[in-house]
């Protein structure tokens, strides 16, 4: 079975920074996820930030999405329906008092 994996900054972050201190984790993990690993820009925005001072951090992040290990499959103009759905569900289970 096939399953489709979600990756965000942190995950990028911890498997690229050897100082983080998930790094040895994000490697054992990296070995048993199958590529590719969707996210969105924004994902990649924040992870070249956070790796900004990480020697060829920045570059390391580009690379994964230039070999589609790392595939950014979200469009906000064609989901904004969905997100909106989502945004009302979650903000009506905030209101509700226990």
């Amino acid at each position: 079975m096939n399953r489709t994996t979600i990756i965000d900054a942190s995950v990028i972050v911890a498997l690229l920074d050897q100082r983080d201190y998930f790094h040895h984790w994000a490697v054992r993990e990296w070995a048993n996820i199958q590529a590719p690993l969707l996210t969105c820009d924004a994902v990649i925005t924040e992870s070249c930030y956070l790796l900004r001072n990480v020697h060829k951090g920045k570059e390391a992040v580009i690379s994964l999405v230039k070999r589609q290990i790392i595939q950014v499959s979200f469009n906000l103009n064609e989901e904004a329906g969905v997100i909106e759905t989502l945004m009302r569900r979650y903000q009506q289970e905030e209101n509700v008092d226990f």
